[in-house]
């Protein structure tokens, strides 16, 4: 007489010559405390954890770690937040030091260092600048250039949605820079806005500077 072995939940079982051999099973991991077993003369099949004569063998299985199954699905965001913000932090300085680059012109006649200040006649300065005059008025900017008339010079307002194009009508062979000058008052968007426009028609910016007092 031999005892049979079976997987649970399997119909096909495996015949064992003595239970010593299947004491053996479990100890090698071949059988599992779950599996069924059935003794010589005996009718019903028994789990090897609730049957007598392999009870104790079986208590002596540890019991397998779980099964771990990744979750493929899962992305990890980590990474990719690390790099945004790598970026982020780069486009805001990139930013700031565009704007004080921009600012630092606008401002150079607040630099009294010698050398920064290039002194030109007024005339010669009516003779080959733009002058570019911004104030304040009535809660907005207001742009005015020199224009020829005749043998003067008179003020014009310009239209800030087409500074750039009436820019350009003033510009001449002789004339290829733009003297900037600005209130305190004015807004420095505005002003960069004055700067992007000479710039975009390749014209040289000189910043206009007070005089001092009692000249």
């Amino acid at each position: 007489m031999t005892w049979k072995v079976r997987h649970e939940g399997s119909t096909r079982s495996v015949p064992v010559a003595t239970v010593e051999e299947i004491h053996q099973g479990l100890a090698d991991g071949l059988w599992t405390p779950e599996d069924e077993v059935q003794a010589p003369g005996e009718g019903t099949w028994t789990p090897l954890s609730a049957h007598p004569a392999t009870e104790d063998a079986a208590a002596e299985v540890e019991p397998p770690e779980p099964a771990f199954h990744p979750d493929e699905t899962h992305l990890d965001m980590t990474a990719l937040i690390d790099v945004c913000l790598v970026l982020l932090i780069f486009f805001m300085l990139l930013v700031a030091y565009t704007a004080i680059q921009k600012r630092l012109q606008a401002d150079f006649a607040g630099s009294n260092q010698k050398g920064n200040v290039q002194q030109i006649p007024e005339q010669q300065a009516r003779d080959t600048m733009i002058l570019l005059k911004l104030t304040r008025e009535n809660d907005r900017t207001v742009y005015r250039a020199n224009v020829q008339q005749g043998d003067k010079l008179v003020p014009k307002e310009l239209n800030p949605d087409q500074l750039e194009a009436e820019l350009r009508a003033l510009v001449t062979p002789e004339r290829q820079t733009v003297l900037l000058d600005h209130a305190d008052a004015v807004p420095h968007g505005d002003v960069v806005k004055a700067q992007d426009a000479a710039t975009g028609l390749r014209l040289k910016i000189r910043v206009l500077m007070p005089g001092p007092p009692g000249r």
